[in-house]
């Protein structure tokens, strides 16, 4: 954004801040060791895509993911052999796969959203709310639905069911992430880009209070970091 102003972005003063004008001055969150990483203003994080330049640790680099998604097309394509499929994200978090993914698959497509959220802002998952008012119609349709994480797989199941309910004639499973902990839904994604720890984790359309989800790459937010953002944004 033009005419930001970056008032301190050195390891020697930690707390980085930004004005903009006629605004009182921005805090970001501290980032210990780093040197400038305050580039642009154009959004918060305010650090260049690279991953030692970031509020969060790195798990899964921007390199990582482009073969990743690739992987999960290919696994995709071979499992339709051409057949024309209908392809609904869940909002939000699934934006920046699925339009990575449907770049990549080679069947003819039509493409929906669905959204569903349960965290709605926290950390704790709550009772799930669906809104499929901006949904096409996918009656005697083959389904292909994509999230962005599978965690205890409530969304998925719920959304397959609601789905079916629909008049889809199959609904598929495809996530970026899949966690590991065991008070897992009995369903399973059929289709998995990475499986990862049971841990915090954003970035790549994965959100923490709406922020992060522009970073390239998934990271994982420590406890400081989590707190850090609450305070600030929540």
């Amino acid at each position: 954004m033009i005419g930001c102003q970056v008032l301190s972005a050195t390891s020697a003063s930690p707390d980085r801040l930004i004005r903009f004008p006629g605004q009182s001055p921005l805090r970001l969150p501290r980032v210990s060791g780093v040197v400038d990483c305050v580039k642009t203003c154009g959004g918060f994080p305010l650090f260049p895509h690279e991953p030692n330049c970031s509020p969060v640790r790195t798990l899964i680099t921007e390199t990582q993911l482009s073969d990743g998604v690739s992987k999960l097309a290919r696994e995709i394509d071979a499992h339709y052999q051409g057949r024309s499929i209908t392809v609904v994200a869940v909002l939000t978090g699934s934006v920046v796969l699925f339009a990575d993914l449907i770049r990549r698959l080679s069947m003819p497509q039509r493409v929906g959203v669905i959204q569903a959220s349960s965290y709605r802002g926290g950390m704790q998952a709550g009772e799930l709310v669906i809104d499929a008012k901006m949904l096409i119609d996918v009656k005697d349709r083959d389904v292909l639905l994509v999230d962005d994480i599978f965690d205890t797989g409530a969304t998925i199941a719920k959304l397959s069911e609601e789905l079916l309910a629909m008049g889809a004639a199959t609904v598929a499973t495809a996530v970026l992430l899949r966690k590991t902990r065991e008070d897992q839904h009995s369903i399973r994604p059929d289709f998995v880009a990475f499986e990862i720890p049971d841990e915090f984790v954003v970035g790549y359309g994965l959100d923490y209070l709406d922020m992060y989800r522009n970073l390239p790459y998934i990271g994982v937010l420590a406890p400081d970091e989590i707190a850090a953002t609450a305070a600030e944004f929540g």
